[in-house]
């Protein structure tokens, strides 16, 4: 089994506090996906317990050296996407994951970065729904 081999137990640390919340059915969540105050206030009120579900999403590790975070969510979590932030080096497990884009600098200078990136993406795709509704 590899799980014992990991390159650092912040792997383990982030499976533990994970599984704990995951299926602490006495405990209320907060989804992944709360942006708003409002959003959060009506799932701490809800009777019902969110299920932590990271499949598919995009993460922001920030402070990932050496990598345990990151390799945790793409193995175990399957996000497709981590941001690995930290100015310190990666392991090369960990850089030669798909899904890995390391940012070799602050969290606070990463975020600028990462939003001005999203805001990209999505006029490109725009612009290429508005090439295709003109052809």
């Amino acid at each position: 089994n590899d799980d014992n081999q990991e390159i650092c137990r912040a792997y383990f640390k982030l499976q533990e506090a994970l599984d704990y919340y995951r299926y602490d059915t006495s405990s209320t969540y907060i989804t992944p996906m709360a942006n708003t105050a409002s959003e959060v206030s009506s799932t701490i009120a809800s009777e019902d317990p969110v299920t932590l579900n990271f499949k598919g999403m995009t993460a922001f590790d920030c402070g990932s050296s050496p990598g345990g975070w990151t390799k945790y969510l793409l193995d175990k979590e399957q996000c497709i996407h981590v941001y690995s932030c930290d100015p310190g080096a990666l392991d090369e497990s960990v850089l030669s994951m798909d899904g890995v884009q390391h940012m070799r600098m602050k969290g606070e200078d990463a975020m600028d970065w990462i939003v001005e990136e999203r805001q990209k993406a999505i006029q490109n795709e725009l612009v290429g729904e508005g090439e295709k509704l003109t052809n």
